[in-house]
C-alpha cells in the first residue's frame, strides 16, 4: 500500500491491483472518431464485497460524429466482467461472475450562438452467473436487473455576457442500486457532482451563474430528486427524509483581488 500514490486503478486506491489498459483513438474522417479501450485488471486478495481472489475485465467502444460546430453525437458501449460474493446465506461463502452493460447514446446540438441543448438515453443490465449462484429460502439469487436514464440539457452562455444558466431534467427508471447509472451534472467552482440515478422517479437541477462586476461573480444551484416508489428516502441514516423529494441548494459568491 502506497499511501501517496495516484496511479491509473479500478478501486478507488491503487492498493493490492495488478493491470493493464490499452487504448486507441482512431480518426477515420473529419467527422468520425472511435475510441475504445480493454483494461484487465487483477485483485491478488480480497477487497470490499469480494472475499477472494479475482480478476476482470472492462471494454468500452465509442463512436462519435460530428457533422459541424452545431452538432455532435456519439453511440457508447461499456461492458464490465468482473466477481464478487455470491448473495447465497450459505454457510460456505464465495465469488461468482458479474457482468454490467451500459449503452448510451448522446446528442448535442446548437440552435444559435448562445443556446445549446443536449439529450441523453442510457440502458443499463447488469446480471450475476445463475449457473454458480445458490437462491436462498427466501427466493434471494443471482442479480438480474435492467434500468434506463433519459435526461434533456439546456444551456445558456453568451460570448462576453455576465449571465450563463444550465438547466436538466431527467428520468430514471432501475430496479435497485445495483443497476444504478451515473450522469456527470455541472457545479460550483471547486465543487463537482456525478450522482447516481437508481429506483424510479425524476431529477431536476437548475445553475445560474452572474457577474456582478469584474471582481465579484455569485453561483446558485438548485437541485431535486423525486422518487415515485419511495415513501422514505436514506431510510436508517441520519440523513434519512420522510417523504418522496430530496433538495439541495448551493451558493458561492467569488472576490478576485
Amino acid at each position: 500500500r502506497s499511501l501517496s500514490a495516484n496511479a491509473f486503478s479500478e478501486s478507488t486506491k491503487p492498493a493490492n491491483e495488478q493491470g493493464f489498459y490499452f487504448g486507441i483513438t482512431a480518426k477515420l474522417t473529419n467527422s468520425i472518431t472511435i475510441n475504445t479501450y480493454y483494461d484487465h485488471f487483477k485483485f491478488p486478495w480480497l477487497k470490499y464485497q469480494v472475499n477472494a481472489p479475482s480478476s476482470g475485465n472492462e471494454y468500452v467502444l465509442q463512436v462519435s460524429y460530428t457533422s459541424s460546430k452545431k452538432l455532435d453525437t456519439y453511440i457508447w458501449i461499456k461492458q464490465k466482467d468482473k466477481f464478487v460474493n455470491s448473495p447465497s446465506m450459505e454457510d460456505i461463502d464465495f465469488i461468482t461472475p458479474y457482468r454490467q452493460t451500459n449503452y448510451r447514446w448522446h446528442i448535442g446540438y446548437k440552435i444559435s450562438r448562445s443556446v445549446k441543448l443536449s439529450n441523453r438515453v442510457e440502458y443499463i443490465k447488469v446480471a450475476e452467473d445463475a449457473s454458480t449462484s445458490i437462491s436462498t429460502s427466501s427466493g434471494e439469487g443471482a442479480i438480474d436487473e435492467n434500468g434506463y436514464l433519459i435526461y434533456q440539457d439546456a444551456m445558456y452562455k453568451k460570448m462576453g455576457g455576465k449571465f450563463s444558466f444550465i438547466l436538466r431534467y431527467a428520468l430514471f427508471d432501475t430496479q435497485s442500486f445495483d443497476s444504478r447509472i451515473y450522469a456527470y451534472e455541472n457545479d460550483l467552482p471547486g465543487s463537482w457532482s456525478i450522482p447516481s440515478y437508481y429506483n424510479k422517479g425524476s431529477r431536476v437541477y437548475a445553475m445560474i451563474n452572474y457577474a456582478i462586476t469584474r471582481h465579484i461573480d455569485i453561483w446558485l444551484r438548485w437541485s431535486q430528486t423525486y422518487y415515485s416508489n419511495q415513501g422514505v428516502i436514506s431510510e436508517g441514516t441520519l440523513s434519512e427524509i420522510q417523504g418522496h423529494n430530496k433538495s439541495e441548494v448551493k451558493v458561492q459568491m467569488r472576490l478576485l483581488f
